[in-house]
C-alpha cells in the first residue's frame, strides 16, 4: 500500500516536472536508446530472432517432407509385400496340386492297416 502510494506520487511529481513539450517528446519516443549500443544490440537480437525464426520453419518443412517421403516409401514396400505373399501362396498351391497330381493311382500317402485273415 504504502509503495503503491510513493510509485504514483513519484510519477505525478515526474510528470509535472516536465513542460508541455517534453512530455510531448516523452510521448512520442517512449523506447529511446540512451546509447547507440543499445540501438546495436537491439538490431542485432531483431536479426537473430528473424534467423532462428526462418531457421526452424526450414526445419519444420524439411521435416515434412522427408516424414511424406517415408510414408511413401512404406506404403509402396507394403503393397510390394502383399503381392509377394500373394505370389507365395498361388506358387504353394500349384505345387501341392502338381505333387498330388504326380501321385499314382494306387497309393496313398496315408498308412494302410494290413489284415490278417
Amino acid at each position: 500500500m504504502i509503495t503503491e502510494s510513493m510509485t504514483t506520487q513519484l510519477l505525478q511529481v515526474i510528470f509535472l516536472a516536465l513542460t508541455l513539450t517534453e512530455q510531448w517528446e516523452a510521448a512520442k519516443h517512449p523506447f529511446n536508446a540512451s546509447s547507440a549500443v543499445e540501438g546495436w544490440s537491439t538490431v542485432f537480437a531483431m536479426a537473430a530472432l528473424i534467423t532462428s525464426l526462418i531457421l526452424v520453419l526450414w526445419l519444420i518443412a524439411k521435416h515434412r517432407r522427408s516424414e511424406e517421403r517415408f510414408r511413401h516409401e512404406i506404403a509402396g514396400l507394403t503393397a510390394y509385400i502383399d503381392e509377394l505373399q500373394q505370389e507365395s501362396a498361388e506358387l504353394s498351391q500349384h505345387a501341392s496340386a502338381e505333387a498330388f497330381e504326380e501321385m499314382p493311382l494306387g497309393e496313398s500317402q496315408e498308412p494302410v492297416a494290413i489284415q490278417e485273415g
